[in-house]
């Protein structure tokens, strides 16, 4: 009996062993999928690490279900094995309309891929002035749902790049009851007792009922 356990004992050891060896000596994934989530061809930048991309892949070389996070310019980037995968937009995770139709993409070496979102407001343009410590910014956005009303625009200020309604050191904001036209919002700021020489900025978008801001791109200003 006890050599049955014994012989029971190292077969389920050789077995564990061969399966890590098999897991240590199996290639890391080396295609690329790149790309960017964009609205009407146009890049739609997001918080950092706040919209995330399900795949899903049943191949055993695959890593099975994972997320790819876009980065805040609305970059997509992933190491993957070659394979076919389903992709699905994360629900509930940003200011974009519900989308749970699958996506199929084939991988196979360098890969592109645009992920088309509606975001609930898109930032046209934002320009900013800063003189004696006082930011100025002028800013054009648009409403592309009709299922959302404005709440408020502001400007985002942060001491580091990663800049957004978390990560910021002071938000100025604009209430929609002060807006008059989405093309053309004066938003002003008070940096009088800002230490740095310089800072990052961001246009937040944030609509009636929900948590999350649609963005416009992240820019360094020097004081």
């Amino acid at each position: 009996m006890k050599k049955h356990i014994v012989y029971i004992l190292l077969s389920c050891i050789t077995l564990v062993s061969c399966s890590l060896y098999e897991l240590d000596n199996q290639e890391p994934p080396k295609s690329e999928v790149y790309g960017n989530l964009v609205y009407n061809g146009q890049v739609v930048p997001v918080k950092n690490g706040q919209i995330p991309l399900n795949f899903y892949q049943d191949s055993y070389k695959g890593n099975g279900n994972f997320q790819v996070m876009p980065s805040q310019d609305g970059k997509i980037n992933a190491l993957l094995f070659d394979g076919e995968y389903k992709i699905i937009l994360a629900s509930n995770q940003g200011a974009y309309e519900e989308n749970a139709t699958p996506y199929i993409l084939n991988v196979k070496g360098k890969t592109e891929l645009n992920w088309e979102i509606t975001p609930f407001f898109f930032v046209n343009k934002a320009t900013y002035n800063c003189a004696n410590k006082q930011i100025t910014a002028k800013v054009d956005i648009s409403k592309i749902s009709q299922n959302r009303d404005l709440e408020f625009v502001s400007i985002i200020v942060s001491k580091s790049i990663i800049c957004d309604r978390i990560n910021k050191e002071k938000e100025f904001i604009l209430n929609a009851s002060d807006i008059s036209n989405l093309s053309d919002i004066h938003i002003t700021g008070d940096l009088s007792n800002w230490k740095n020489d310089y800072f990052f900025v961001r246009i937040g978008v944030k609509s009636v009922g929900n948590t999350f801001y649609n963005y416009s791109q992240v820019q360094r200003i020097e004081l």
